[in-house]
């Protein structure tokens, strides 16, 4: 069994760089063997220097390297709650109603999954993930969306992937709630159904209470890599929390 940290937003913009070498330590003595970095459209411009220290330092400790599109073209799941650039920018690339008007989320307009710039942009900052960061791989996350379009894109973009490098990065797929999740053409042996997610995010103090039997539920599943959130937004016992993720998770390293 494999775990992954998934580590966000802990370095853009601002960092401290004894600070991320002490967070990847102390998330290596989880057991776990890779970190995901949610990546957004504009960091390849906005946070190249803090990404490639935080890659640099996680390789010295052995980790393997994901990310994570963050928010991409208002499509991949937002984890940090930006608007999408790509959207803002390319209106005619969005969905529209009957009517004409703008299909809006919270955040803005949604980009047409079929659009020629849409897949162009993916392919753009997927180059840039690769040959840019070097990323060992990548997650899509999507959340409680099976519609055939979404799935041909992330199918598309994920041979893509496998074409351009060689078939050296993995890929895996996550969607919410989906039986037939696009991460059956995963590119790393792990698809869907062998993926756990430990998600204490926005948890109450009563949920934390509660988040020590839920890990054990998710550990008897037997995944083949459980995912986990290091220190994410809005927790009210986040230490407690973190205590007890790393106390199950050392069991896990201990027998596999």
């Amino acid at each position: 069994m494999k775990i992954n940290c998934l580590y966000f937003g802990k370095f853009g913009y601002t960092i401290v760089p004894k600070q991320i070498r002490e967070d990847l330590k102390r998330i290596k003595s989880t057991g776990a063997t890779s970190i995901t970095l949610n990546i957004l459209e504009q960091d390849y411009k906005a946070a190249f220097e803090n990404i490639a220290f935080v890659i640099k330092e996680a390789r010295q400790l052995g980790f393997k390297i994901y990310c994570m599109p963050d928010g991409w073209c208002a499509l991949t799941e937002n984890f940090s709650k930006f608007p999408s650039v790509f959207t803002v920018k390319n209106l005619d690339a969005c969905i529209r109603n009957p009517k004409g008007d703008l299909f809006m989320n919270n955040l803005g307009p949604v980009a047409d999954y079929t659009h020629p710039k849409t897949i162009a942009f993916f392919k753009k900052k997927l180059k840039e993930c690769f040959k840019g960061f070097d990323f060992d791989g990548i997650f899509w996350h999507t959340s409680n969306d099976t519609h055939n379009a979404t799935k041909q894109l992330y199918t598309k973009l994920s041979s893509y992937i496998h074409a351009k490098c060689n078939g050296e990065k993995s890929v895996f797929g996550f969607v919410d709630n989906s039986q037939t999740p696009f991460s059956d053409i995963s590119y790393s042996g792990i698809h869907r159904n062998d993926i756990a997610y430990i998600d204490h995010r926005n948890f109450s103090a009563a949920q934390i209470n509660e988040l020590n039997s839920t890990i054990s539920t998710i550990v008897n599943t037997t995944p083949k890599m459980i995912c986990y959130f290091d220190y994410p937004p809005n927790v009210a016992l986040p230490e407690e929390a973190m205590s007890l993720i790393k106390q199950q998770l050392s069991q896990i390293k201990s027998t596999v």
